[in-house]
């Protein structure tokens, strides 16, 4: 009887771990196609002596609902993944948007919030970063989880670091932050509350010959991971799924540098808030 048990098991976990690769490899299929596509985008049209250009009003809302799109996308497809390996995340993730912005920038969006002594310390740095964007739960009952309240200093930011100034890394993965002690920077002091395990990607363009670079920002995913789990986030399939929406919104950058794909971008945006997404008959 225990060697039939045993054999039941031994084919259910077999099973278990094809269904797993095979959603894995369907994951990183998503992830190589956006990731080319945005490759070959940027390859066409960087311009790299072009700073990131300031978006218009019209053009920040157009921003934030590709971020509403892409989070809800990611958490569904996170949520899913979580399934299949027998994980109920539930309410535990939470994704944000945030953007590299310059000092200009960031005066522009806060200056009446700070004081001449705090403008003087943000004109003292090449770049922060903010913000942007939270998924539309966490943004409704995780109220203290602020949206554009604050900027960070890229350098007292482990993950931030990582990403924005070394274009060798693609990625920062962790599940039990706690636990790297002072290794770990982090401005928000209250960051314990509400998140343990963390894994966040850049949004940029890097050529593949490695020589032109610009990062735009990151996304992030994150969750207390009360349990511990020592694999909730990984470098394989959840890198997959969080980098194809970060190279997503990648694109978003180089159409600002081009007027008529700026111009697409826009035109589409507004078919976007009108639930239409087939192009007009002038760009078929």
């Amino acid at each position: 009887m225990s060697l039939i048990v045993a054999g039941k098991y031994i084919r259910r976990e077999t099973l278990i771990r094809a269904q797993i690769d095979l959603l894995s490899n369907q994951f990183k299929l998503s992830h190589d196609l956006v990731h080319n596509f945005r490759t070959e985008l940027f390859s066409t049209y960087f311009q790299p002596n072009v700073q990131r250009q300031r978006f218009t009003e019209r053009e920040r809302r157009i921003f934030s609902q590709l971020c509403a799109y892409v989070t809800e996308g990611v958490k569904t497809s996170f949520s899913e993944y979580f399934r299949s390996r027998g994980i109920d995340i539930g309410t535990d993730i939470a994704l944000s948007v945030k953007l590299v912005m310059s000092p200009n920038e960031v005066l522009e969006l806060l200056a009446q919030e700070l004081s001449q002594e705090q403008q003087q310390q943000v004109q003292a740095k090449d770049t922060w970063i903010i913000t942007v964007y939270r998924d539309s739960y966490t943004h409704t009952h995780s109220i203290n989880r602020e949206i554009a309240q604050r900027i960070y200093d890229i350098d007292k930011n482990t993950a931030f670091r990582m990403l924005v100034r070394r274009r060798e890394v693609s990625a920062f993965c962790c599940n039990d932050l706690q636990s790297l002690g002072i290794t770990y920077d982090n401005e928000n002091e209250k960051w314990r509350f509400y998140y343990n395990a963390a894994l966040v990607v850049p949004i940029r363009y890097l050529s593949l010959d490695g020589r032109q670079f610009r990062c735009y920002g990151v996304l992030a995913v994150d969750s207390l991971n009360e349990k511990k789990i020592p694999n909730l986030y990984n470098e394989v399939e959840c890198k997959y799924i969080l980098g194809h929406a970060a190279d997503l919104l990648a694109t978003f950058f180089v159409t600002a540098q081009v007027p008529f794909l700026k111009r697409l971008t826009v035109n589409c945006g507004a078919r976007m808030s009108e639930g239409r997404f087939s192009p007009s008959p002038a760009e078929k």
